[in-house]
């Protein structure tokens, strides 16, 4: 294909999609606008970590505004040219390529150095243009490698077609990250441009034996294999590998005026070789022939197809931005936070309507339950609510309990006396106040340690599933707890002063008679005395009533009084209450909204994107459909096109496969005999040979101090008390035995590490031939990642330990390099001819060391080598002075890469330890390089510096390797310790949440008990009551229903009313406690802390049916009947008092309750009389104790026999026995975790010895 073809299928191309173009750059800009004017979530202005979470949002919005008016950009700025960018690493001969495609006069080209090319530089040529980028995965030699990355990737933003870069020097992982991101990301046609640097390959004037040429040859397609996997794992499996020697292409098509490096090696080849023959052994031409076939079979396509799918990728990639920065985060963030929102709510209950502080509170509830999903549910009343009335009502009952007999004393004394008495007096007499508010201190004090525990826990357990601790320090803390306490303190006993006036007013018979609106006159005639007996029986009645009416007023008054107590208490717990909503509900809520409301947010902004898309996508099949013949949609993509293209190009050229592709064609053809090649002179003293020699007096004074530290000896001793200290640890003992077998001998290890494919394997092979020593069969070298585990070489003086290459993608295979470092009384660090990458973390390491994995410093014990330097330019053979110097600028520039004054410019080689992959077997293979490939000199310094080495070679292999050892079993020991506290504080939070269950559960049934003797007492009593105020007929009905009292159906229905509410309370008791272990249970936590405990722990107890076992029911409520029986037997008593007093017989078929005081006076002799109604009050004073203990004595058999108290007895004594197993579940933790903190104190005080003795720390121990 001509140039003039290519420059009118292009122009073609550029003209077609132009329209498209601007409609999709419109599009872009459209979609810009409304994202911006969008709605934003609005942070609550109490909240900063919220304002700040909004403004990070409008800083993200603004990001992929940027991105896409970026790609709008880049569409405006490429709409005229057809583009193609070279893209790849640093030294990968991208330069040297584009000199090649424009006939160039070599510029551009790198002398050597890496990160050469620092900006994007852009050729037009006709109908297109090309593009040279700034390598990526550079050191930063004289600008920022991160500023060289960002121009490459706006580089290939632009391109029509990208062609990847890749060279022999081998294709690391960080490689194919970048082509992942930049390339297929966004969805670029490419080419794989495969830059072989081994000055042989392809030469068959140099390498005329085939099987040689097939070796050769089999390296080269190793290395393809490995870039066609590692970009079929990126999504571009599909993507042609062209193997080139770009350099030779270069020296065909360079121009005369030539000014770049290398002059010499390229006018001595152009000397040697025809402009036509290099071009064709360069294998250049199968690359330029593809890319114009590719660009001839449909340059449309490829340009619109994309420019379409550029728009797509920018429109894809920003809905991605918004799902996995802020919706997918923001709904797992969510998920925990509503949680612990719903275990806060399910003990406060409902915020109050009338709280102003809590307005905000409910507002964002009543939003979150609008929430698809889970949306957040509220009870009214929260669980500690409900605790705290019943506790509150259980502690009020002795409190009522004895006001109300001292009330009816009061009552008693305040009509046999007709005195007045004052409220202070009646408060004084009824109310024990210290009492009352020393009950009260602790009844609050005791709610508020239950309510911060309770939001405590669930603000932990919160923080810990979010792991946000950070951002929920202004949820509840001690200081909030604080806060909450001081409630607890405020109460007074005002309340019930307050209904101690009105209890006052009923007990005067004055204030009595206003304040129940009976006749003065019945209480004056308590006063006057009585005129008759018609009219002192009548007195007597109105005295009776009085007297029932005064009690009952009392009684109510101290009824009322302690209701007010209870309520005055409740009122400061529902200050509690809400100052616990405002401080730990209020901001989880606000946090949850937030989240929410970003996540509306988002799906707007995300639905208006995807609208957006979908409008390219209709476009993009308008444009097939008008574009296909019979308007076919289907997509023809860059990956059909150029398929199509390898097909075409193989028919022109009659090569297919690798013969073409990868220039295996070579390997059977026949030399050229016309070709005579020039071999550069040698000097007659080699200048390697001058510098080595000046190298070795420097190197002396570099080693004299490697015998210093750490002493000869001193690791046996170590080792030694490593044994006494972690011998016995079964653990740690196999680690002793690996430390003992590293001073075997007196030949230091010397570990060799570097990249993958700097040539480690070619290198042993060098040094094992020179030395006379037999090579394994079990050494291979191959173009791809080969060594996958350490092997050792006996290599005479020392032994070599050959390492895996980092950075080949295998992540398995740095780590055994790591591992094998610790070990190593000296290094060999090896690099390609681009010398450090980006990631310089296991250089680093062997320079400064790991402390994080023990790891000491090794840069005074290593020699740094360039290896496989000739396969950088100039050609060793064609320019051996060039070559030289280019040696001196590599280790020049490697000295300033490595950046620490550690490393000495002496310390650092450049080498050809395989020399074109001549795989020598014999040290005559390489007599013919030794004048320049520098392996001899790397010998010498190697036996140098071995001979020093061996002097502590053994304690810095022990003492370094001990430490790691240490450490890695330190790491697993923390791991184990942080395993246990895990363990252990999943356990507490069962153990505290079953105790607040089993809290909660006795409260409420000690205020079931109560309620009933209460609701019983008082319902005995009244009857009482009524019977002193009614004829003797009604007395005598009265009399009976107290005799008959368990049976009494008002009765009845009053039990059954207080068994079926206790019943319903109990049932929601035992489902809360389910489900509140069961949250504790189900947790991922809990889930990472009990790994191998799938069954979570046992809480069937409160699954427990609440049917009535009839039977056991029957059975103890007939014991317990018959105890009440006696106690009724025991009222009767009473009644032979009554009567003698009375000399009343005609009413013995009364029942006792009521004969004591139903009692007619005589009406004869006023003296007789004082004294029968003296008697006839203490029978009135015993009958209503023994009324009352009747009720007592029944209320305790109902509660005894109750079945859904009895299941509730059952649950708490289950629970009580389930806390006390986890109890010593927690405690058998304890002991193991003493035992690996004193593991942990052993390591660290080992490890700090043998830092000392390495001389990196001083030890704690004074050595």
């Amino acid at each position: 294909m001509t140039s003039m073809d290519l420059g009118e299928a292009t122009r073609r191309a550029v003209e077609q999609s132009r329209p498209y173009a601007v409609w999709l750059s419109d599009l872009l800009g459209d979609l810009s606008g409304t994202l911006r004017k969008m709605p934003r979530p609005q942070a609550a202005a109490d909240y900063p970590d919220l304002r700040e979470s909004a403004k990070l949002d409008r800083v993200l919005v603004e990001a992929v505004v940027d991105e896409l008016l970026a790609t709008r950009e880049v569409l405006r700025g490429s709409i005229d040219h057809f583009n193609i960018v070279l893209f790849g690493r640093t030294m990968a001969g991208k330069s040297t390529a584009i000199e090649t495609l424009i006939g160039g006069d070599g510029r551009s080209i790198s002398d050597g150095q890496c990160d050469n090319t620092v900006e994007v530089e852009k050729i037009d040529l006709d109908g297109y243009r090309l593009y040279d980028t700034p390598g990526v995965d550079g050191w930063g030699r004289s600008v920022e490698r991160e500023q060289l990355e960002e121009l490459a990737e706006g580089a290939v933003a632009e391109a029509d077609l990208v062609v990847l870069c890749f060279d022999s020097f081998g294709q690391q992982d960080t490689e194919f990250g970048k082509v992942a991101s930049w390339v297929a990301a966004y969805g670029k046609p490419a080419v794989a441009l495969f830059n072989v640097k081994n000055a042989l390959w392809r030469m068959p004037n140099r390498v005329g034996d085939p099987e040689t040429r097939l070796r050769l040859s089999e390296t080269v397609a190793e290395h393809a294999g490995h870039i066609a996997a590692g970009l079929a794992e990126i999504g571009l499996g599909e993507v042609p590998i062209v193997a080139v020697h770009s350099h030779r292409a270069f020296t065909a098509r360079a121009s005369d005026d030539y000014a770049g490096p290398n002059a010499v090696a390229i006018h001595r080849q152009r000397a040697d070789l025809d402009a036509g023959t290099l071009w064709e052994w360069s294998n250049f031409g199968t690359f330029t022939g593809l890319v114009e076939t590719a660009i001839a079979t449909d340059a449309v396509e490829l340009r619109l197809g994309r420019v379409f799918q550029q728009v797509i990728g920018a429109l894809d990639r920003a809905d991605v931005i918004f799902y996995q920065q802020v919706e997918e985060p923001a709904e797992a963030t969510a998920e925990p936070i509503e949680d612990g929102l719903r275990r806060i709510l399910t003990q406060l209950g409902e915020p109050a309507a009338g709280n102003p502080q809590l307005a905000t509170l409910r507002a964002h509830l009543a939003e979150l339950r609008g929430v698809h999903g889970r949306p957040i549910e509220v009870v009214e009343a929260g669980t500690a609510q409900r605790y705290a009335r019943d506790v509150i009502a259980s502690a009020t009952t002795a409190l009522r309990t004895a006001a109300l007999h001292k009330a009816d004393e009061a009552v008693d004394a305040a009509i046999s006396s007709g005195t007045k008495w004052t409220s202070e007096q009646f408060v004084a007499r009824v109310f024990d106040s210290r009492a009352a508010e020393e009950r009260s201190r602790q009844v609050l004090t005791d709610l508020s340690k239950y309510l911060d525990e309770g939001l405590g826990l669930a603000v932990a357990d919160m923080r810990a599933e979010v792991k946000l601790a950070e951002k929920a320090t202004d949820l509840v803390d001690g200081r909030a707890g604080r806060h909450l306490r001081k409630w607890g303190y405020g109460v007074q006993y005002g309340g019930v002063a307050a209904g101690a006036v009105a209890i006052a007013i009923g007990i005067s018979p004055i204030g009595w008679a206003i304040g129940t609106g009976v006749l003065v006159a019945a209480g004056v005639s308590l006063v006057a005395g009585w005129v008759g007996k018609l009219l002192r029986r009548n007195a007597a009645a109105k005295k009776a009533e009085a007297q029932n009416a005064a009690r009952l007023g009392a009684r109510q008054a101290v009824n009322d009084a302690l209701d007010g107590f209870e309520q005055a208490l409740l009122g400061q717990f529902d200050a509690m209450i809400a100052n616990g909503q405002a401080g730990a509900a209020a901001p989880a809520a606000a946090r949850a909204v937030h989240l929410r409301r970003s996540v509306a947010a988002v799906n707007a902004r995300r639905a208006t994107i995807q609208a957006h898309r979908r409008a390219v996508d209709d476009t993009k099949s308008s444009w097939r459909a008008e574009s296909r013949p019979g308007g076919e949609t289907e997509d023809w993509t860059a990956t059909d096109i150029l398929r199509a293209a390898e097909v075409r190009y193989e028919q022109t050229t009659g090569l297919i496969g690798a013969d073409l592709w990868l220039g295996e064609s070579w390997i059977e053809a026949e030399e050229r005999p016309e070709v005579v090649v020039t071999v550069a002179a040698r000097p007659a003293a080699p200048r390697p040979r001058r510098v080595f020699r000046q190298f070795r007096r420097t190197l002396r004074t570099f080693t004299e101090s490697i015998t210093a530290v750490p002493r000869p000896g001193s690791a046996k001793e170590w080792l030694g008390q490593a044994r006494d200290v972690l011998g016995h640890e079964p653990g740690f003992r196999p680690y002793l035995d690996e430390l003992s077998t590293l001073d075997a001998g007196d030949k230091p290890r010397v570990v060799l590490c570097g990249d993958y494919d700097t040539g480690k394997s070619s290198f042993i092979r060098r040094l094992l031939v020179d030395a006379g020593l037999p090579v394994p069969h079990s050494l291979k070298i191959r173009g791809n990642p080969t060594t996958a585990v350490v092997a050792e070489y006996d290599c005479g003086d020392f032994i070599l330990v050959d390492t895996p290459g980092f950075h080949s993608g295998v992540p398995a295979h740095t780590e055994v390099a790591r591992a094998a470092l610790a070990d190593a009384a000296g290094v060999l660090y090896l690099f390609g001819g681009n010398l450090v990458r980006a990631d310089r973390t296991d250089l680093t390491a062997v320079l400064a060391g790991d402390p994080e994995v023990g790891l000491p410093a090794k840069a005074g014990r290593a020699l740094f080598v360039i290896n496989r330097a000739d396969e950088l330019c100039p050609d060793p053979v064609a320019d051996l002075d060039g070559y030289a110097k280019l040696c001196d600028r590599k280790r020049e520039e490697l000295h300033t890469a490595l950046g620490t004054p550690s490393v000495s410019l002496d310390q650092i080689f450049c080498i050809a330890a395989d020399p074109f992959q001549s795989g020598g077997r014999r040290p005559a293979d390489y007599d013919a390089f030794r004048d320049w490939d520098g392996v001899d000199e790397l010998r010498e310094a190697l036996a140098d510096i071995t001979a020093r080495l061996r002097v502590n070679a053994g304690d810095v292999a022990i003492l370094g390797g001990g430490l790691t050892r240490v450490a890695r079993w330190r790491t697993g020991l923390s791991a184990e310790l942080a395993a246990i506290d895990e363990r252990t504080r999943q356990i507490d939070q069962l153990i505290i949440e079953m105790q607040r269950r089993e809290q909660t559960g006795r409260a409420m049934a000690k205020e079931r008990s109560s309620a009933l003797g209460r609701q019983l007492s008082d319902f005995a009593m009244a009857l009482v009551r009524e019977a002193f105020a009614q004829p003797e007929g009604g007395q005598e009905r009265l009399a009976l229903r107290l005799d008959n009292l368990a049976e009494d159906q008002a009765f009845i229905d009053l039990v059954n009313r207080w068994q079926k509410t206790g019943a319903k309370q109990i049932k929601g008791w035992c489902k809360e406690a389910r489900k509140g272990l069961s949250v504790l249970v189900d947790r991922e936590s809990f889930a990472q802390a009990f790994p191998d405990r799938p069954d979570s722990p046992n809480t069937d107890v409160l699954r427990r049916s609440f049917r009535r076992n009839v039977r056991d029911v029957v059975r103890g409520a007939t014991g317990f009947l018959a105890k009440a029986a006696d106690r009724i037997n025991a009222a009767r008593a009473a009644k032979a008092t009554a009567d003698v007093v009375a000399k009343a017989s005609s009413l013995a078929k009364f029942s006792v309750a009521l004969q004591g005081v139903t009692m007619l006076w005589d009406v004869y002799s006023l003296i007789r009389e004082a004294k029968e109604e003296e008697a006839r009050a203490r029978a009135e004073i015993k009958l209503r104790a023994e009324v009352d203990a009747t009720a007592q004595a029944l209320a305790a058999a109902y509660v005894a026999t109750d079945p859904s108290l009895a299941e509730l007895d059952a649950v708490l004594r289950a629970l009580g026995v389930a806390q006390q197993q986890l109890s010593r579940e927690a405690e058998n933790e304890e002991e193991p975790a003493a035992a690996v903190r004193d593991r942990i104190r052993r390591c660290d005080d080992i490890a700090a010895d043998a830092r000392h003795r390495l001389g990196t720390e001083e030890n704690r121990h004074g050595r």
